[in-house]
């Protein structure tokens, strides 16, 4: 495991070099930012071992870290490299600050930001600014380039749920009608919970999740 990981490591390092990066930070997160994801997407998982969540990871051109909460200070010295990665605690060691001691003048650092919410990518941009780095939305993912095997997206058949109570009209007019109340012209559903109730469908793109990954709006 741990030659594989090297590997991995280390084709996110030319990445980095290829596009004039410093650093790159992996969260174990979807672009819907919700509890559960599906196993295309479990990225930290590919790149590291580690099987936990709430971990962030970041690869710098000579350090990589992975930040984990208490639940994970055995399990991820059990299934992430020591010679590759430093353990960190994502309660009491700040991830930014630990890249900007791996940063030179000016660096740039590297994010998919569909991974992050507004509040987090704006105060890491602010964070990163006071020392003149500069956050960088990239295009793609780098981890996506590199990783062969990986599963396809989800497609599992849409369900109608036919047990609701209301039906999907009754329910968007009601949504229609308090938006209305409140001046909103529009709404972006972004957790596939709320599209799923609102048109009263079921899926199984997640193992033991019941729902369709979806947005709306």
């Amino acid at each position: 495991m741990s030659s594989a990981v090297q590997q991995r490591v280390a084709s996110i390092r030319n990445y980095l070099h290829e596009h004039n990066l410093d650093a790159f930070i992996l969260p174990t997160a979807d672009p819907h930012l919700g509890e559960y994801q599906a196993t295309d997407v479990l990225r930290v998982n590919w790149l590291s071992g580690f099987h936990g969540e709430n971990c962030i990871v970041v690869i710098s051109r000579e350090k990589a870290g992975i930040f984990v909460d208490g639940r994970f200070t055995v399990s991820v010295k059990q299934e992430v490299p020591a010679d590759v990665f430093d353990y960190m605690d994502i309660d009491n060691d700040c991830h930014l600050n630990w890249i900007m001691e791996q940063l030179p003048a000016a660096g740039r650092v590297g994010v998919d930001a569909s991974l992050f919410n507004i509040g987090w990518y704006k105060n890491a941009e602010a964070v990163l600014a006071k020392q003149n780095h500069e956050l960088v939305s990239l295009p793609e993912n780098p981890a996506d380039l590199f990783w062969e095997d990986r599963p396809a997206a989800p497609d599992a058949a849409i369900e109608l749920f036919h047990s609701a109570g209301e039906n999907s009209t009754e329910k968007r007019q009601k949504l229609a009608t308090q938006m209305q109340a409140e001046g909103l012209s529009g709404m972006v559903l972004t957790q596939p919970e709320d599209t799923n109730w609102l048109v009263n469908i079921r899926g199984a793109d997640i193992p033991y999740v019941r729902t369709t990954l979806s947005f709306g709006r």
